[in-house]
């Protein structure tokens, strides 16, 4: 059984769900102290329960009361009408993140190490950047989770967080 954009949405969304939370409609609005998007957005998924243009407005002042800066977290199937409202507003895409979800049981093995904390053996640069989230939303974050840096002939290649849903 696949997941669609919705069901990934919501898992990512119990994985890291921001330390301020509201809703407009079924949209979710998240704030946290720290950098990462995924806790400091908009995720436009559902019926926002009014028109898109006053749901956009609502969630615009709601970033503006927390000093926020307006982010929306758009997936794939987002509908047409979200996109064509942020787009008559200028809004513009920022970094795009990939979301890989898999039952447990299909997972092969990875030469990849995880680890329970950003740590020592981690490179310099990749534990600035993994370690850089203030604590309160490190403990908004799902638990267990792990960190996952991959290396190229010594290099960092990337780096990532894994977290395991229940549901």
């Amino acid at each position: 059984m696949g997941l669609g954009m919705i069901d990934v949405a919501a898992v990512v969304d119990r994985a890291t769900p921001g330390v301020v939370r509201a809703f407009v409609g079924e949209w979710i609005v998240r704030s946290s102290l720290g950098e990462t998007g995924r806790a400091n957005s908009c995720a436009p998924i559902g019926d926002p329960g009014r028109a898109v243009a006053a749901a956009v407005d609502m969630v615009e002042t709601w970033y503006d009361e927390c000093d926020r800066p307006v982010m929306f977290q758009l997936f794939d199937d987002t509908d047409i009408d979200v996109r064509r409202e942020l787009d008559r507003r200028r809004y513009r895409t920022g970094a795009v993140t990939d979301v890989l979800a898999s039952a447990l049981d299909d997972l092969r093995v990875s030469h990849v190490p995880i680890e329970a904390e950003v740590n020592e053996t981690m490179p310099e640069l990749l534990r600035e950047q993994l370690g850089s989230a203030r604590a309160d939303e490190m403990r908004s974050t799902r638990q267990p989770c792990w960190y996952a840096v991959a290396l190229i002939d010594g290099e960092p290649a990337g780096a990532g967080l894994a977290i395991a849903d229940d549901d």
